[in-house]
């Protein structure tokens, strides 16, 4: 439920206004995304919440409230129609999100953009968003990991205690930051109840002395890599992936590293990435910057 003083030309979506939504979205970026996002909203209606900005009864602008965690909101997914952009409509969306966030009583809201959009960037300085990250996401289709060549084996250790991973992050300084796949490319935050909830999954790993998770999302596997890796290290542990990996997966293999820390596997990239990967989607790279903004806790009184 909105509020009353929410801002007029803000409301939940509706079904009947698909067909002006796909329209408006189809030549802006990643269009496929927005269909997408719908179609998880049928599934998770009061997990991801599609909002509109309609004025004079045109649809200017759609945006995705996404609840990660019972403490945490992301948002994803805005697209502003061409003929209406540069006009603030983002910046006031991104407020009134901000507000939806503290009715619900939440504590911290995020979003993530790509490194070269200034506009997202300047709306996040205005509105106080902090800057946390900066990260690349790599995938990888495994056949074309079947080239590379294993120097060493290993073998994962599991991280069970609490206060060993709560040290590693304070002592490197690492954000507690998780990328995850569900519903897009997104981050929550490594509370202490998410934390003993990947405890229990069995989601923490040491290898090489450097802590790494791991989850399943469907046929992909997703790792977070919290540390420093050379290039002979992910080219061990890419191999020994593309050996247990079930044979004709439809999965991807998917990275998340800090762009500080991402030497090694950027080499390993390059090293595979050719043209016809790269046409094939065999391969991908994206990068982006995570932004978070700590919320005071909204008085229902």
């Amino acid at each position: 439920m909105l509020r009353e003083d929410v801002d007029k030309r803000i409301r939940v979506y509706k079904e009947e206004n698909l067909e002006e939504i796909l329209s408006f979205t189809k030549g802006l970026y990643e269009s496929g995304y927005i269909p997408y996002l719908l179609d998880y909203h049928k599934d998770h209606p009061e997990r991801t919440i599609p909002f509109v900005f309609e004025e004079g009864k045109v649809i200017k602008a759609i945006c995705f409230f996404h609840l990660s965690t019972e403490e945490d909101g992301w948002l994803m997914g805005m697209r502003v129609k061409k003929e209406y952009q540069k006009r603030g409509i983002a910046k006031i969306f991104t407020k009134e999100m901000i507000d939806f966030a503290e009715e619900k009583g939440l504590s911290w809201i995020g979003l993530n953009t790509s490194f070269k959009n200034r506009s997202v960037h300047n709306i996040c300085k205005s509105l106080k968003f902090e800057r946390y990250e900066a990260y690349n996401i790599y995938e990888f289709r495994p056949v074309v990991l079947k080239r590379l060549k294993q120097k060493r084996t290993f073998e994962l250790i599991e991280v069970k205690k609490k206060d060993e991973i709560e040290r590693y992050f304070r002592k490197r300084e690492i954000r507690r930051l998780l990328f995850v796949i569900d519903p897009g490319f997104t981050w929550i935050r490594i509370t202490d109840t998410v934390l003993n909830e990947l405890l229990s999954g069995k989601n923490f790993y040491q290898y090489n002395k450097n802590l790494i998770s791991l989850q399943r999302w469907g046929e992909n596997i997703v790792f977070n890599v919290f540390g420093k890796y050379n290039l002979s290290e992910y080219e061990d542990f890419l191999v020994q992936l593309y050996k247990e990996y079930p044979e004709k997966s439809k999965g991807r293999i998917i990275f998340c590293v800090r762009k500080a820390d991402g030497r090694g596997i950027a080499q390993l990239f390059s090293a595979i990435a050719t043209q016809a990967a790269i046409k094939k989607c065999d391969v991908e790279r994206s990068d982006w910057y995570v932004y978070g903004k700590s919320l005071r806790k909204f008085n229902r009184d």
